[in-house]
C-alpha cells in the first residue's frame, strides 16, 4: 500500500493534466510521497529486512522469475484458485491428481476459463485493428499500469505469490480489460451484447466454482473445519486418554499427491493441528505427546506399545 499509492497518485495526475504539465504537478504536489516512499523503502530493505531462514520473502530478480509470477497474478486475476498453483508441475504440466481433487470443478472451472480468456483475447484483437487511437487513450494506459504496479511490491518473491496481493490491483486489471470489451459497442455494435453476455456466463460459473472449492478445500478456509474433524477423530477413538498418552497421526493412502513439498495426509495435520497445540489444549494436558509420520514419525526412545495411532483423515 505504501509503495502502490503514490505511484497511483502519479498515475492519476497523468491522466487528468495535459503532459507539458506533468512533470511540474507531479513534483510539485507528490513530493512529500517520494521522501516518505525513499524513507519507508530504505527502512524496510536496510534496517528492517528479513532473517536468511525466510526463504519466502528472499527477492529474486530473475527475468524469468518476474515473468512466472506475474502470469499467476494474471491467471488469478480471472478468477482461477488460488491452490492451482499447488498442482502445476515445471513444464506447465498438470499434476493428474488434481482432477480427483477438484472433482467435477474441474470441468467447470478450466472451461469457463477458457472461454472467458478467449472473449477477452478476440476483444482485444478486434480493438486493435479497428481502433489504433487506444494507444493514446491515458484511462486505458492508466488501469493497466495499475495493474502492474499492483503486483509490483511481490512480483520480485516467487515464493510469497498469493491472491491476497491483488486486492489493490483488480481494479486496474478490470478496467483494462472492460476497456476493450466496451470498445466493441461502437464498433462492431452486433456482436457487443452477445460478447457481454457470454464473458458473464463464463466469469460468474467460473467465480462461483473457485469459491465453492476454495471454501471446501483450501486450506486457509478449511483449516478451522478440518481441525474439528481430527480432534473428534481422535476423541472419538480414544475417548479416555490417559495423561502423557502418545498419539501418532499416520498418512491416509487415499489422500491425493500434490507434490513432494506439500506432503501427505499427516503433514498437513501437523499444520492444522499445529504439532501437539490443539490435542492438548482439547485435552487439557500439556503432557500429551503428537507425532506424524511424514515428521519424523515416532522417536525411537519410546516404546511402540504405548504409542495410540490414528490415520489423518482430512480429505473433506
Amino acid at each position: 500500500m505504501a509503495i502502490i499509492t503514490p505511484l497511483l497518485l502519479v498515475g492519476l495526475i497523468f491522466v487528468k493534466e495535459p503532459t507539458k504539465k506533468f512533470f511540474v504537478l507531479a513534483a510539485r504536489e507528490l513530493w512529500i510521497y517520494a521522501i516518505a516512499l525513499a524513507v519507508f523503502l530504505y527502512l524496510d530493505a536496510v534496517k528492517i529486512g528479513f532473517l536468511q531462514k525466510e526463504k519466502q520473502y528472499q527477492a529474486v530478480f530473475s527475468l524469468k522469475s518476474i515473468i512466472n509470477s506475474l502470469s499467476w497474478y494474471t491467471v488469478w486475476a480471472l478468477g482461477l484458485p488460488e491452490m492451482l498453483i499447488d498442482f502445476v508441475r515445471p513444464g506447465l504440466k498438470l499434476n493428474p491428481s488434481l482432477m480427483r481433487y477438484w472433482g467435477e470443478y474441474y470441468r467447470i472451472i478450466f472451461a469457463s476459463f477458457f472461454v472467458s480468456w478467449l472473449v477477452i483475447v478476440i476483444s482485444t484483437l478486434i480493438t486493435i485493428f479497428k481502433n489504433h487511437k487506444f494507444l493514446n487513450d491515458k484511462k486505458f494506459w492508466f488501469f493497466t499500469l495499475w495493474f502492474f504496479v499492483g503486483v509490483t511490491p511481490v512480483v520480485f518473491l516467487p515464493l510469497h505469490k498469493s491472491t491476497h496481493y491483488l486486492s489493490l490491483a483488480l481494479p486496474g486489471f478490470w478496467g483494462a480489460i472492460w476497456y476493450f470489451i466496451f470498445s466493441l459497442q461502437n464498433k462492431t455494435n452486433r456482436i457487443f451484447k452477445p460478447v457481454i453476455v457470454v464473458l458473464l456466463v463464463s466469469l460468474s460459473a467460473m467465480s462461483i466454482a473457485s469459491a465453492i472449492l476454495g471454501n471446501n478445500l483450501y486450506w486457509a478456509a478449511a483449516r478451522g473445519r478440518l481441525a474439528e474433524k481430527l480432534i473428534n477423530d481422535v476423541a472419538v477413538k480414544y475417548p479416555n486418554l490417559p495423561p502423557g498418552s502418545v498419539i501418532y497421526f499416520t498418512n491416509d493412502s487415499s489422500y491425493p499427491f500434490i507434490a513432494n513439498e506439500w506432503g501427505s495426509s499427516s503433514k498437513q495435520a501437523a499444520f492444522i493441528l499445529n504439532n501437539e497445540d490443539a490435542l492438548q489444549l482439547y485435552f487439557k494436558d500439556l503432557t500429551l505427546r503428537v507425532f506424524y509420520e511424514d515428521l519424523g514419525g515416532v522417536p525411537n526412545s519410546l516404546q511402540r506399545e504405548g504409542v495410540l495411532p490414528i490415520v489423518a483423515r482430512i480429505t473433506p
